[in-house]
């Protein structure tokens, strides 16, 4: 009997030889077989790609049974689940609150993406308010709450009309903590309309910001010093930006005006060093004499001075 046993082992082992020599006879390595490269591992992936594939298709089309105008995460999910979906939807971004005075109802954000978690395969999307949709991984996944970080006031106007300026951070908050700042367009069903002075100066580790369309001015230095801002995009319904607006944002690379300003004030973009590109009125520019071309009026005194952008 233990005769047999060895016999049948080492029969094994030859076979596992054999197939191992055809294999490399026929120019397939081991790492070809097993490797993180391998037959295996992208016949693996191919699957996993249809199925993403597939369940970004039902997203869309759940998205395309729901009225446009009235699409929500919680009627988005209803749709999903009523095809057997097994499926988590929230906002993302703005999700919660730690602190249990802030109530969420309180804010509308300005088009705010859906975070669609399919629980059975742990797939995640993102789908924006045309529907659209885009296959994510957990490592870019932003949860962040600091929208909840950033403080509004109620004013009124000298006709009685009311309207909201973002002041800066809540009591409390540290201007480090804060690297994402979303900005509601609307607050307790006011318009939030300024940027206040100073709202975001010496943020250091800001990285994003979203300012809605609701916004109308940028006052002075309200991004000063955000060192870590890479990129900026200012909607069209900013008519103007306040002297030191982005002052020492070191680390700015690219700027998008909207098309309602025509004056940048002096000392706009002052000591932001990596900042090479403007896009206004759809023209990439590079110069002063670009952005006056492409229909900026007037450029202050050192508007740039200390950037990429070339006085001319």
């Amino acid at each position: 009997m233990e005769r047999l046993r060895e016999t049948k082992g080492i029969t094994l082992v030859v076979l596992v030889v054999t197939i191992i020599v055809i294999l490399i006879l026929a120019g397939v390595s081991i790492s070809m077989i097993s490797g993180d490269n391998s037959i295996i591992n992208m016949a693996g992936n191919a699957k996993e790609g249809v199925v993403i594939e597939e369940e970004k298709e039902q997203i869309v089309l759940a998205y395309t049974l729901v009225d446009e105008a009235e699409v929500t995460d919680k009627l988005l999910k209803e749709q999903l689940q009523k095809n057997g979906n097994n499926v988590t939807v929230s906002y993302s971004e703005i999700a919660s609150s730690d602190d249990p005075t802030i109530n969420i109802d309180d804010y509308v954000f300005e088009n705010q993406e859906l975070l669609v978690d399919f629980n059975d395969t742990n797939h995640k999307y993102l789908v924006d308010i045309e529907g659209n949709v885009s296959y994510i991984l957990d490592d870019v996944l932003n949860s962040s709450t600091d929208w909840a970080k950033i403080n509004y006031e109620i004013k009124t106007d000298d006709e009685g009309k009311q309207y909201c300026v973002v002041t800066g951070l809540k009591n409390g908050i540290s201007k480090t903590s804060i690297k994402n700042a979303t900005i509601a367009n609307k607050y307790k069903g006011v318009p939030v309309t300024i940027i206040g002075n100073n709202a975001f100066m010496d943020c250091s580790n800001i990285k994003k910001v979203v300012i809605p369309n609701s916004i109308i001015s940028i006052e002075w230095r309200a991004f000063r010093d955000c060192k870590n801002l890479k990129e900026i995009t200012i909607p069209d319904s900013v008519t103007g930006i306040s002297t030191e607006g982005f002052l020492g944002c070191a680390n700015l690379e690219k700027v998008t005006l909207g098309n309602s300003i025509t004056k940048l004030p002096s000392y706009v973009f002052y000591n932001c060093g990596k900042l090479e590109t403007v896009i206004y009125n759809g023209t990439f520019c590079s110069t002063e004499a670009e952005l006056k071309a492409a229909g900026i009026t007037s450029i202050g005194e050192n508007a740039f001075k200390g950037t990429k952008i070339i006085k001319e």
